[in-house]
């Protein structure tokens, strides 16, 4: 190979090295047939990788289309969906890579930056308990599944309702970095189930026309006697109990707005009338169907049953003295208003099953001695409030089905009823948890009802009584079914008002029993 020809091959391969593309050619006039074979060797290798190159460029221009035609496709998405969604940091705050219905949503033009318990328009309470629990989300201690589960879900803004759920965005190094949050508007759901709710209500009502009227008159007696010397404590313990017994009905509104007004730090009697005055409203919209008014100035008669009055026939024929048919007489038509105790206990059944499915459990409520006739004069308040001590069983003693390790899936709420010469007796039990008794103690000195040196020295039936105290409660948040520590300290309170006694006893993982004790009239 001439020696010149190799001299031009080589700079031409340096030309090659330097240049930014593969369209140059190398030109080679020689005659020598080996030369002119590497030539068309070299230009031939220069031709695949000149379409190598070109394909692999077009291959990239064709996949940045193709992201920017998918990018392009997913924020039209994001930018029509009447659902929102964003991404929010470890601080609550929001990214920027929110969907535009959020901004419709929270009313807003400018989100980023903004913190999620803001835009939802939480009050104090309900935004330091979400930020406990948005707090976890990041802590690799607690499940991340289980503090998503326990934020607050639903809020409003303006007419329209809304539902909000998380999910963990994981990091590299296998930890939560952020939240995808989804906000769904549940108004037109909200609508219909609160019609559902109303025409059930309407039916419940119905169907148990004589105990309602029964909660009526007790509920216009209880306000008409905290009208006349209205205490803080009175005021929430009939709020709680009013709600409770609302809630047997199904009259969830109602009961919601008691809840409303239990969040003020100090309540006024314009509050209670607003609770009596809706509950009115409500009775004369619907009177045609229900056909009871507010307030009844006695208590309804009660129809006397063929069984309860044939055998007084019978007893009356018996006896021998007109001062023992008497003295018969009278004790028959005292006892005409007498109801057996199911009758009393009948709507806590309802009560029950809608509290165990929003709570997600699963329950069965038994009653035992509902045969036993008591007196609705005295006894009605007392049963009334039985319904605080069947949601405090579903909300803070029964465990979820998954966490009742070798118990029955299925948690059992018992109320017993028996009777002595001189009084009645309730008992009303479940198979739950049970209360740590020593945690109810730093609860009750975490909240000032008790010092923590007085604490030191009870036992633990002393220490359980602190659950009457008010505001001491075994759960941190209260919600529609716990309430805020007032609803065991209510039911004492109806209770000793007829010169009952209630004792209670507890055994963690085992569940927790409350005795109810109430006297007879003395006059019997």
């Amino acid at each position: 190979m001439e020696s010149s020809a190799l001299q031009r091959l080589g700079e031409f391969l340096e030309t090659l090295n330097q240049a930014s593309d593969l369209e140059a050619r190398c030109a080679e006039e020689s005659t020598d047939p080996e030369v002119q074979r590497i030539v068309q060797q070299l230009n031939a290798f220069l031709d695949k990788l000149w379409l190598k190159d070109f394909q692999l460029s077009a291959k990239q221009e064709m996949l940045e289309k193709v992201v920017e035609i998918r990018t392009k496709e997913v924020h039209e998405i994001l930018d029509n969906v009447s659902s929102g969604f964003l991404i929010a940091l470890p601080d609550e705050t929001v990214l920027d890579n929110y969907s535009r219905s959020c901004q419709r949503i929270f009313e807003r033009a400018e989100l980023k930056g903004q913190k999620i318990s803001v835009l939802m328009g939480l009050n104090e309470r309900q935004a330091g308990h979400f930020r406990c629990c948005y707090d976890q989300v990041f802590d690799p201690v607690m499940p991340v599944e289980l503090s998503l589960g326990q934020m607050p879900d639903e809020f409003r803004i303006g007419d329209h309702s809304y539902r909000i759920q998380g999910s963990p965005i994981f990091g590299s190094a296998g930890l939560v970095t952020k939240v995808f949050f989804t906000i769904t508007d549940t108004t037109e759901l909200k609508k219909a189930e609160a019609e559902n709710a109303l025409r059930l209500a309407l039916l419940e009502i119905v169907r148990q026309k004589e105990n309602f009227r029964e909660f009526l008159f007790e509920t216009s007696r209880a306000f008409e006697a905290n009208r006349t010397r209205p205490t803080e404590h009175g005021m929430r313990s009939l709020l709680h109990t009013t709600k409770g017994n609302l809630g047997c009905y199904g009259l969830h509104d109602l009961a919601s707005l008691i809840h409303t007004i239990e969040d003020a730090p100090q309540l006024a009697w314009r509050d209670i009338q607003r609770v009596e005055d809706t509950l009115k409203q409500f009775l004369n919209v619907h009177q045609e169907l229900i056909g009871i008014s507010y307030p009844e100035a006695a208590r309804a008669a009660r129809s006397v049953e063929l069984e309860r009055l044939l055998p007084f026939l019978d007893q009356l024929q018996a006896l021998g003295t007109e001062g023992d048919r008497r003295r018969a007489t009278r004790d028959f038509v005292k006892k005409l208003q007498w109801v057996p105790a199911g009758v009393l206990l009948a709507p806590l059944r309802g009560l029950a099953a809608r509290v165990a499915d929003r709570l997600g459990k699963e329950v069965d409520l038994e009653f035992k001695g509902e045969s036993i006739l008591v007196d609705p004069e005295r006894i009605g308040a007392v049963f009334s409030s039985l319904g605080h001590l069947v949601r405090n069983s579903l909300d803070h003693g029964l465990e979820p089905p998954a966490q009742r390790g070798d118990k029955s899936r299925r948690g059992r709420i018992r109320i017993h009823c028996t009777e002595t010469a001189q009084s009645w007796r309730v008992l009303v039990e479940d198979d739950g948890r049970g209360i740590d008794a020593d945690a109810l103690a730093r609860a009750a000195v975490a909240r000032g009802a008790v010092q923590a040196d007085a604490v030191a020295t009870l036992s633990k039936a002393a220490k359980l009584e602190l659950l009457f105290l008010d505001g001491v409660s075994t759960k941190s948040e209260a919600n529609l079914v716990s309430g805020r520590g007032v609803g065991a300290g209510a039911v004492r309170d109806t209770i000793q008002a007829v010169g009952g006694t209630l004792k209670i006893d507890s055994h963690v993982g085992r569940g927790t029993r409350f005795f109810i004790e109430v006297p007879r009239p003395r006059d019997e």
